[in-house]
């Protein structure tokens, strides 16, 4: 192999890896995202019971 094509060689080896760790990197954003969706989902259920429980409440005062 010569010096040129080692060059390239080593470049797209470079060039691989860094994809890869940024690939990495990106994939754990999304499963953070993922958990985070999840734990709002959750609260919003929680905050429309309690909505619901309040407003049904109100109707039954009146």
């Amino acid at each position: 192999m010569n010096s040129a094509a080692s060059s390239d060689l080593t470049e797209v080896q470079a060039q691989i890896a860094y994809n890869e760790r940024m690939l990495s990197d990106l994939s754990q954003v999304v499963a953070d995202q993922g958990k985070a969706i999840e734990k709002m989902k959750a609260e919003i259920e929680v905050l429309g019971r309690q909505v619901l429980q309040i407003t049904e409440g109100e109707v039954g005062s009146h």
